[in-house]
């Protein structure tokens, strides 16, 4: 009888080293506020700045435009880790990523590609 072949399901030394990274700082940073957020109801506007330090505000952003080049798996190993923290806060980075960022960056293309025809 042959074996079955064994699923590797292994994710990267990068994508591994960003999901330590992102869990040592929900825990840190997130973790102990998400009570407070969640009751609130409030988002502090120091933990948005501490996200755009990691570089979490950019992560699905071409590095041309500043952000971290990555892509849609490593943003949700991103949002599975600021979600163990807290559940409030991941959605509002969802959000965020899908509407503001890629919503700014298509902006940013199309101008580029409409002056380049010019």
């Amino acid at each position: 009888m042959e074996s079955a072949s064994v699923l590797n399901f292994a994710l990267g030394e990068t994508t591994d080293m960003l999901r330590d990274s992102i869990r040592e700082f929900a825990r840190a940073e997130i973790a102990p506020q998400a009570s407070e957020i969640d009751s609130n109801n409030h988002f502090p506007r120091e933990l948005w700045e501490k996200m755009g330090a990691l570089g979490l505000l950019g992560i699905t952003v071409e590095e041309a435009f500043g952000g971290a080049g990555m892509g849609y798996l490593q943003h949700t190993v991103a949002m599975e880790e600021i979600s163990r923290a807290s559940a409030a806060v991941a959605p509002m980075e969802l959000t965020r990523i899908f509407v503001l960022t890629r919503s700014a960056v298509t902006g940013l293309t199309s101008r580029n590609k409409h002056t380049s025809q010019s």
